[in-house]
């Protein structure tokens, strides 16, 4: 029997003993880590979803507080088939910092993969897959299975936690007092995610944590559900493939692991447009999440041929749907794509949550359609708007000669009404800056814009 993680984690122990380390992960792995290598001191934890709470008695950290932290080694605490994808996201921040990045087995993962250049690689399976590459997967099986978040769905914030700062603000306006909610609710979360928990359950254990009243719970608790329901839109080309299996009488059904109760699940799901599926199986209905049993039980259920999962997530998605012997195809979240784009340095220069939110709006909006990247490793934008909010409108936010330019054509477009002309200056210089960035529009009717209407410029200055 080979060793376990712990114990290879621990049989290279010398390479940072003498350093303040950090683990990358909070899943099994780095809590076996943590809960059998107690004598090694472990600074934090990091990890993609998390920026706070503890783990086993850990902090979990912020990545982009790295300097401020001293960290001078992580070591990435994952299955071995996901350490380069995660070494791809977080290199660049840890070598600009000089901090070591090594696995388990204590590799120096910088010495074996070097920096990582921002933007898409050649091998990028994203560049193979379209949606048409999809349709023909579900043509060739009988039931087919979605995942909901970041598949079907996708928040209008960067990670899933900013809904808790949402939370905190209009708790705050409603005169509901409660220290640290942010963080509480986190750990809430982390406490119990053995045992697979429902939302009632999160808020139990968040009252314990907290003590605040049963009044003020419940008052939370809806809050969150009420954000949930503002913040989450459909991301459209997948619900249109969804249709289109069930069009293709395909048996449909989702898959998610999720605390959500599943009534309030369906409801956000036929406000998004997504009906028709025959049963949704929730985690927290089964206490069992895909990486544990969830797969089994739908397999033991629901009698087909071949069967096809379709999620946002390797593991989660991929590599447990396969071991229940389901056929599996993964596709990328919107923050993967724009954290694998030149856009990738923004996210690390964010400082304020408005910030942090702003930057969520952008990315729902330009990476909604995970087949947004051409075989040439460009982004496509397909709608006019989405360019003027994502392109121009930060551009016009920073410079005052295109804030000037801007005022002067939004005037004109107020005196004059609909037909009142463009520069063609401005589009082409727009257009330039656009296209050295990496954008390709695949509008065209941009380029041969002649009037203001057509623009809506009201999506361009939207963010004044």
């Amino acid at each position: 029997m080979g060793k376990r993680y712990w114990e290879c984690f621990l049989e290279h122990s010398d390479l940072w003993k003498e350093k303040s380390v950090a683990l990358y992960g909070t899943g099994v792995i780095a809590a076996e880590i943590l809960e059998k290598c107690k004598h090694i001191r472990i600074a934090g934890v990091y990890d993609r979803d998390l920026r706070s709470g503890m783990l086993c008695d850990v902090r979990i950290l912020n990545i982009r507080d790295i300097r401020k932290d001293g960290i001078e080694v992580i070591v990435i605490a994952a299955q071995p088939e996901n350490v380069y994808a995660i070494y791809k996201r977080i290199a660049n921040t840890a070598i600009a910092a000089n901090v070591g990045l090594y696995n388990i087995y204590g590799e120096d993962l910088t010495a074996l993969y070097g920096e990582q250049e921002y933007g898409f690689e050649p091998d990028d399976h994203c560049f193979e897959q379209d949606a048409d590459s999809l349709l023909e997967w579900i043509r060739s099986h009988d039931v087919i299975s979605f995942d909901i978040f970041d598949t079907l769905v996708m928040r209008k914030v960067y990670e899933p936690h900013d809904v808790f700062y949402i939370v905190q603000n209009i708790a705050d306006e409603r005169g509901i007092k409660v220290d640290s909610f942010y963080a509480n609710r986190i750990q809430a979360e982390i406490n119990l995610i053995r045992q697979i928990p429902t939302l009632v359950e999160i808020y139990e254990e968040f009252q314990r944590l907290t003590k605040v009243s049963a009044q003020a719970k419940e008052e939370l608790s809806q809050i969150e559900i009420e954000i949930e329901r503002q913040v989450i839109i459909p991301r459209e080309k997948m619900v249109d493939i969804f249709h289109k299996a069930i069009d293709m009488k395909k048996q449909v059904y989702l898959i998610s692991d999720m605390y959500l109760p599943t009534a309030l699940l369906e409801d956000i799901l036929e406000q998004n447009g997504i009906t028709g599926y025959i049963k949704l199986y929730n985690s927290c209905d089964f206490h069992r999440p895909k990486v544990d049993g969830l797969f089994e039980i739908f397999v033991g259920q629901v009698k087909g041929k071949r069967y096809l999962h379709i999620g946002d997530h390797a593991q989660a998605d991929g590599e447990c749907a396969k071991r229940a012997g389901i056929d599996s195809y993964v596709i990328k979240k919107g923050s993967e794509i724009c954290e694998s784009s030149v856009f990738q340095d923004v996210g690390l220069n964010i400082r304020t949550w408005n910030e942090k939110l702003l930057y969520g709006s952008f990315v729902s909006r330009l990476f909604n359609d995970p087949f947004c990247v051409g075989t040439n490793g460009r982004i496509v934008v397909q709608r006019v708007e989405d360019l003027a909010f994502c392109g121009v409108a930060p551009m016009v936010l920073t410079s005052p000669v295109l804030q000037k330019a801007v005022k002067n054509f939004y005037d004109t477009y107020c005196l004059f009404g609909d037909d009142s002309p463009v520069s063609t200056e401005f589009l082409d210089g727009t257009m330039s800056v656009l296209e050295e960035n990496r954008i390709c529009v695949k509008d065209r009717r941009v380029r041969e814009l002649s009037y203001l209407s057509d623009f809506r410029l009201y999506n361009l200055c939207i963010l004044f």
